[in-house]
C-alpha cells in the first residue's frame, strides 16, 4: 500500500496535473497548499462546508461537498479527468524532476518500482536506472531518512501515510 506523492519542485503550466484530494484535514490541507501553490488543478472533497469555504478562500482550488467514498461525489469532483499516480510518475520522469527512492527492497520501494513507465525499465537492479541518476536518487535508506532527504533536495518521493504523518507532526524532524 502506498500513501502520498509529495510534490516539492516547481511546476510549469504544461506540467500541471489534475488532482483530487479526499479530505480537507491536516494532511489534505497541507497537500492542497503545496499542490495548488505549484500550479496544479486541485479539487478538494470534504463533508464540512465551513472547512471547504475556508479552503476556497485561501487557495485557487475547486471544492466538492460530500463523502469522498461516494462514487457520485467522486464523479462530481471529476475523478474521470484526474491524473493517476502512473501519470504523476510519468511526468516526474519526463521532466527529470528529482525523485528520492528508498532503494532498499521495502514494500514502499517495490510499489514505487511498479509505478514507473515500463519503457524506462527501472527495477531494483542499479544498472536499470544508471541512465537516470541525474534525477533518480536511490537512497538505500529508511522512509524517515528519505523524507528528510526529499525535503532538503526539493524532491518528489512516495511514502506511506503513517511515516508522512509523523514527519508532518514533527516538523520534518525524524529520529
Amino acid at each position: 500500500m502506498f500513501g502520498w506523492i509529495l510534490c516539492r519542485s516547481s511546476q510549469t503550466q504544461e506540467d500541471s496535473m489534475n488532482i483530487i484530494i479526499a479530505g480537507d484535514g491536516k494532511v489534505g490541507s497541507m497537500l492542497t497548499c503545496q499542490l495548488s501553490g505549484e500550479g496544479h488543478d486541485v479539487t478538494v472533497i470534504d463533508c464540512d462546508d465551513r472547512v471547504l469555504a475556508a479552503t476556497v478562500d485561501r487557495y485557487d482550488v475547486m471544492a466538492v461537498h460530500g463523502n469522498c467514498a461516494s462514487m457520485d461525489i467522486l464523479m462530481q469532483a471529476g475523478v474521470k479527468d484526474a491524473d493517476s499516480v502512473l501519470d504523476a510518475f510519468a511526468a516526474i520522469a519526463d521532466g527529470e524532476y528529482t525523485f528520492i527512492s528508498r532503494g532498499d527492497g521495502s514494500g514502499t520501494h517495490s510499489k514505487e518500482l511498479s509505478l514507473w513507465p515500463e519503457a524506462l525499465g527501472i527495477t531494483k537492479d542499479p544498472a536499470s536506472f544508471a541512465n537516470y541518476t541525474k534525477w533518480y536518487v536511490s537512497a538505500n535508506a529508511g522512509m524517515g531518512a528519505c523524507l528528510v532527504m526529499a525535503e532538503e533536495m526539493g524532491a518528489y518521493i512516495l511514502t506511506d501515510k503513517a511515516t508522512f504523518l509523523t514527519f508532518v507532526a514533527n516538523d520534518g524532524v525524524m529520529g
